[in-house]
């Protein structure tokens, strides 16, 4: 059975609601998913004060008690929910409804969606509220027009700015509570991830990952073996902090990871291999640093080193507008959305790959491991490849405002200058607007 409904070239917010979308034109979808939108808002709204005030209120009297010991009890019944979860959800209808009215009046006009505002609540919440009432008004206008990521970072820019101190507790406050979970996902399988860690140190250990999935899949590649990049990396994640890499070098990990897909290892090629133990040569790991601690960077810094993965054409577009990622959301929770493609693999040799089995592969000059001379360093070598933003006053010690790590957000001040100063040897990269 269908719903009578007026299909003149503009219907009214009540008549698009109480209409079939079937039945309907697209203009008139549109603006009837719009509708819809506005009121699933305003309803989000109308529940937190519902929520807010049952946490508060006593049968048989308008009496309200503020400050209820449990105050989640009732509301979890009531609604099914757990209390841990009731109160939550109190504190939230509280945020919006009384520290930061604004945004309860952007989700009683229908504008403001429950999510955005729980990311603008969850950003502010260590902020004065004076301080969180100020980043409110700085980003209200175009939260709801923004994606999750976006707001995230703009909401979190805002912040550091306005109190850069608080910006950097909150990061020592994380840092501090740094921790490696394992948790069962829907699917039924295991993930394992690294929470809250200092940024230069995840961004190189991620980086070395990188390098000895690469060397592993090179080898993979030339036996015919096709196997995604996501499964290489996991698998060489495993071997580093499982029982089953323990003990072992760089080139026993890629040993161990090409077996487990089925490939040849270095001694199937040459009957042999090299000794995997340590020496005295060099180790084949990132480049050094800069010869005379006191250089700078040569040709002065910009918006942040650069010596991303990312293609040249993409960092020349860089200006007041092009300051964050895409709509990617964010990874804090470790669950990907679906497994990557497999990349093409080259059957060369890659570039910073210690293999002995391929001189050309063999990190280092002439004197260093390099071809014509015997391979030392057991090793996988790689560079960190960090991506970093900043404005020229900050990195001259002008201000303190944060920078960016373009894809992950913000970063304090100081953990920011002190990242860009550290690779003074590296590309820099000066963006001119």
């Amino acid at each position: 059975m269908s719903t009578a409904v007026d299909s003149g070239p503009r219907m009214e917010a009540e008549a698009l609601l109480r209409a079939d979308p079937a039945e309907l034109p697209g203009e008139q979808v549109d603006a009837g998913m719009g509708a819809c939108f506005a009121a699933v808002n305003t309803a989000a709204w109308k529940l937190s004060r519902y929520v807010l005030e049952c946490s508060r209120a006593k049968a048989g009297t308008l009496e309200r008690v503020p400050a209820r010991r449990r105050a989640g009890k009732v509301v979890a019944e009531s609604l099914g929910w757990s209390e841990s979860y009731a109160a939550s959800r109190i504190e939230f209808a509280r945020q919006v409804l009384e520290r930061l009215p604004r945004l309860g009046a952007e989700m009683a006009a229908g504008r403001l969606e429950e999510r955005k505002a729980a990311v603008i609540v969850d950003l502010v919440a260590d902020l004065d509220d004076a301080q969180a009432r100020e980043v409110v008004e700085e980003i209200i206008d175009a939260a709801a027009g923004l994606p999750y990521t976006a707001l995230r970072q703009r909401v979190a820019r805002v912040a550091a700015a306005v109190d850069p101190d608080w910006w950097e507790r909150r990061r020592a406050a994380a840092v501090a509570r740094r921790r490696v979970t394992l948790r069962s996902a829907p699917s039924g399988a295991a993930e394992l991830c690294g929470l809250d860690l200092p940024e230069d140190p995840a961004q190189d250990a991620h980086d070395r990952i990188v390098a000895l999935a690469a060397a592993a899949r090179r080898r993979l590649a030339r036996a015919g073996i096709r196997v995604s990049v996501g499964e290489v990396e996991c698998e060489v994640m495993l071997t580093l902090t499982g029982p089953a890499g323990a003990g072992m070098y760089d080139l026993d990990v890629v040993d161990h990871v090409t077996t487990t897909f089925g490939g040849p290892t270095d001694t199937d090629n040459n009957g042999g291999g090299p000794d995997h133990g340590p020496d005295d040569g060099p180790d084949g790991g990132p480049g050094g640093g800069p010869e005379d601690p006191g250089d700078g960077p040569d040709r002065g810094p910009d918006s942040g080193p650069d010596d991303s993965r990312r293609k040249d054409s993409e960092l020349d577009d860089v200006g007041p507008d092009d300051r964050g990622p895409d709509d990617r959301e964010s990874a804090s929770d470790c669950a990907g959305d679906g497994e990557p493609e497999p990349e093409p693999v080259a059957d060369g040799p890659v570039a910073g790959v210690n293999d002995c089995n391929d001189a050309s592969d063999v990190s280092g000059g002439p004197g260093e491991g390099g071809a014509g001379s015997e391979c030392q360093a057991p090793v996988v070598g790689f560079r960190a490849r960090t991506v970093l933003r900043l404005e020229l006053r900050t990195v001259l010690g002008l201000d303190r405002r944060p920078g960016e790590l373009p894809g992950h957000g913000p970063i304090a001040n100081p953990e920011a200058v002190a990242m860009a100063w550290a690779r003074r040897h590296q590309r820099w990269r000066i963006a001119l607007y």
